[in-house]
């Protein structure tokens, strides 16, 4: 029998909030198969069964017979006993640790998503996509496509949609209300998917070709086309300007100060011009 020492204490988050210790838990190999031991107690938290376990975020992956799965080991407060989540029995093909909050588990022609959070596992959906820094995930099934909140499961948008058009929105920075703005990454679409008075909705007829944030990741201003003619938006999805122009150009303009003395500098950002002249 052989023993490895998780890596580094795991943070165990919810109701009960404490670290495991690492040094008492192990991952064992007995006879070729892995387990979690209590090296303590000389207990198995789970048997030793495995073709493989490993370290994933705050749980463990567990391989067997090709297919995967992953359970979660909690301890009480006073470290005197492990609880373990079966989260996920060994049929998935595959599972994805995808940012702080989500995992994906993939099977066949489905997937899910584990909301570390609220501790929920999704229903099933055809497509499912989630940028590893985003805090948004976007899913498809039956005909429908949803814009969903990582964080707590909340569904901002939803549209009828076939898999052909399945959009993919990439989050160009949030409001100074903490609502995410996302662009349709289609170079044939580039709508801009924001927050307004009625929630989330898409605006049409303007491709959004350009942002500026404040470097925070505040959206402050949004490039707007429309028949060849440029304009300002907002990530409200509220007008700036008309969308009457030949071209946007946007700067960056510097102000160094010394001893009372002021220095401006302007350097060119963008440039937006029209194809028609």
């Amino acid at each position: 029998m052989s023993y490895a020492e998780t890596a580094g204490p795991l943070p165990i988050h919810g109701r009960e909030r404490h670290y495991i210790n690492t040094k008492n838990l192990c991952i064992v190999n007995q006879d070729g198969q892995y387990g979690i031991k209590d090296v303590r107690r000389q207990t198995f938290l789970i048997p030793a069964k495995y073709d493989n376990i490993f370290r994933f975020g705050d749980f463990f992956k567990l391989v067997r017979k090709g297919q995967t799965g992953f359970y979660r080991v909690e301890v009480n407060e006073e470290e005197t006993k492990y609880f373990v989540d079966r989260i996920a029995p060994c049929y998935y093909d595959s599972i994805v640790y995808s940012g702080m909050n989500t995992i994906l588990l993939y099977q066949n022609h489905w997937t899910r998503y584990y909301n570390v959070n609220t501790r929920t596992l999704s229903k099933k959906y055809k497509m499912l996509h989630k940028p590893p820094n985003g805090d948004y995930i976007q899913a498809w099934d039956e005909g429908a496509y949803y814009v969903i909140d990582a964080a707590t499961d909340e569904i901002l948008y939803q549209e009828e949609c076939e898999a052909a058009r399945f959009p993919v929105y990439e989050e160009i920075g949030r409001t100074k209300e903490n609502n995410a703005v996302l662009r349709n990454a289609s170079p044939f679409s580039q709508e801009l998917l924001y927050k307004g008075a009625n929630g989330y909705g898409v605006l049409p007829n303007y491709a959004i070709v350009g942002w500026i944030d404040d470097g925070e990741g505040y959206n402050i201003a949004n490039i707007a086309e429309n028949a060849d003619a440029f304009g300002l938006i907002d990530g409200s999805g509220n007008l700036l300007t008309d969308i009457c122009y030949d071209s946007i150009q946007a700067d960056i303009r510097f102000t160094l100060k010394n001893d009372g003395e002021t220095i401006e500098k302007i350097l060119p950002y963008a440039e937006y011009k029209s194809n028609i002249r």
